[in-house]
């Protein structure tokens, strides 16, 4: 999601809120003291819009535990977590990676809808508890209880991207060993409950004349372009299908000592060889990674003045592959809403290269030019 503004870290996990998601605590904030209005004609506005805020407040914190849920599930077994993202929809993980076996996916998967069910349970107990329709604590206590098991039931629909989507391609892949096909299969059933919310939401709306039953239609959308995304990139997997990024990175990222001038480099290899990437080294031992951008953000008077290593940036800040990983997840990291400048590649130990945005779209135009 871009526009993104960071909160902090949960568990050394960024947490973040896009712009779209003040949109719809706007919105919650107004339906719900509408709603607090209408029960409790007697509460005035200065009652009921606090309750309003603060319970839609909670309700994201909910949204929130519920993808900290899966979050630390992925992170516990291996899988990189490089964020949490609030938006308009409620939330999303962004995992690194997709999980390698199936087991690992349906525990990833499970865990956020079963942390809502028993959010909501809890909840419920505590209104229960302290039932009395003039207790404000009761009144929030009891709605984010229905919300919340209404969240863990409503991702437990088994179509992908919903987390029921995700258990159903587990089993299906444990099942059948194939990884694409429970995916599609998945995808194929979060397209067929993305055309019965948008029907049922406008047949709602016809039956009932109200407005505000067309909002599904949104969720409906939403489900469905999902869907085909997953549909698409299986299709993507399938084409990079046993290619590596060290076939992708040979030759892409050249290395050059970093005591070089900006103005050096610019002449010698942008000019003359077209090259784009560097992998800047120290007598030989690989200490950074210079990109083309980084050039282009430098003033021109300063090209003959500056050495390379002043403006690169270091390994410590970039992701580090292996040359064997495949190429399809390879792709994940530069279609992240801030993907790195670059990616470092090794070999067990060694650093043999790295890898920019610009050579991943030039090997991809390459291979679709030659019809592979």
């Amino acid at each position: 999601m871009r526009s993104t503004i960071r909160l902090g870290k949960i568990f050394g996990i960024p947490v973040g809120i896009n712009a779209s998601w003040f949109l719809v605590i706007v919105l919650i904030t107004f339906l719900l003291e509408s709603q607090f209005g209408l029960e409790f004609p007697r509460w005035g506005a200065d009652q009921t819009w606090p309750l309003a805020g603060i319970t839609g407040l909670l309700f994201f914190g909910s949204v929130l535990a519920h993808e900290l849920a899966h979050s630390v599930v992925a992170t516990t077994l291996g899988i990189p977590v490089r964020g949490i993202t609030l938006f308009v929809f409620g939330g999303i993980s962004n995992i690194a990676h997709e999980a390698h076996r199936p087991w690992v996916e349906f525990l990833i998967a499970i865990a956020g809808p079963m942390l809502s069910i028993a959010l909501g349970a809890i909840l419920m107990g505590v209104a229960y508890i302290t039932f009395d329709w003039n207790n404000a604590f009761y009144i929030v206590a009891l709605t984010l209880g229905w919300t919340n098991l209404a969240l863990g039931v409503f991702n437990l629909l088994p179509g992908f991207p919903l987390d029921g989507g995700r258990v159903l391609r587990a089993i299906i892949w444990s099942i059948t060993g194939n990884y694409r096909m429970a995916t599609s299969i998945a995808a194929r059933f979060g397209q067929g409950l993305a055309v019965i919310f948008v029907s049922g939401s406008v047949l709602w709306f016809v039956v009932s004349g109200e407005p505000l039953r067309l909002w599904v239609v949104l969720i409906g959308l939403f489900l469905f372009t999902s869907a085909s995304t997953a549909l698409k990139e299986v299709r993507q997997r399938d084409r990079y299908h046993g290619v590596t990024a060290g076939q992708v990175s040979e030759d892409s990222c050249i290395a050059i000592e970093g005591a070089t001038l900006v103005s050096e480099l610019v002449e010698r290899k942008f000019m003359e060889k077209s090259q784009t990437c560097f992998l800047v080294t120290d007598g030989g031992i690989p200490g950074g990674v210079l990109p083309l951008q980084p050039i282009r953000d430098t003033p021109k008077s300063l090209w003959g003045a500056l050495r390379i290593e002043q403006i690169m940036t270091g390994l410590d800040a970039l992701p580090q592959l292996e040359t064997t990983t495949p190429f399809a997840d390879l792709l994940d990291y530069f279609e992240d809403d801030n993907p790195p400048p670059a990616i470092v590649l090794k070999s067990g130990i060694n650093i043999v290269g790295a890898v920019t945005r610009i050579e991943i779209e030039r090997y991809m135009n390459t291979r679709q030019n030659l019809g592979m």
